[in-house]
């Protein structure tokens, strides 16, 4: 079996991995906003999105920008700050 592999889009991630952390973390939450489920996405769903944000620079910067404040790395048991409702929010209607 022969896999298709977009160096392009790997080579991207791989200079920025915080930006694809919080892209990744933005989609998972994005998800609990919408469905009211506390799960994530199916990994098609956010492979999709986060490649979408990445490929975007303005929805790049503002996911960076949301990322720095959120403090995705720590654990807590109080639930997570609502994400803004923005003109970056607007994709999740397509």
């Amino acid at each position: 079996m022969v896999f298709a592999v977009n160096w392009e889009k790997i080579d991207k991630m791989a200079r920025d991995i915080p930006l694809a952390l919080h892209a990744l973390t933005y989609v998972i939450r994005l998800h609990a906003d919408l469905t009211s489920e506390h799960g994530a996405p199916t990994l098609g769903t956010q492979n999709q999105a986060v490649d979408f944000i990445l490929a975007d620079p303005e929805l790049s910067r503002a996911v960076a920008t949301w990322g720095a404040t959120a403090n995705i790395g720590e654990a807590s048991t109080k639930p997570y700050q609502r994400l803004p409702h923005d003109e970056q929010r607007s994709f999740s209607r397509l």
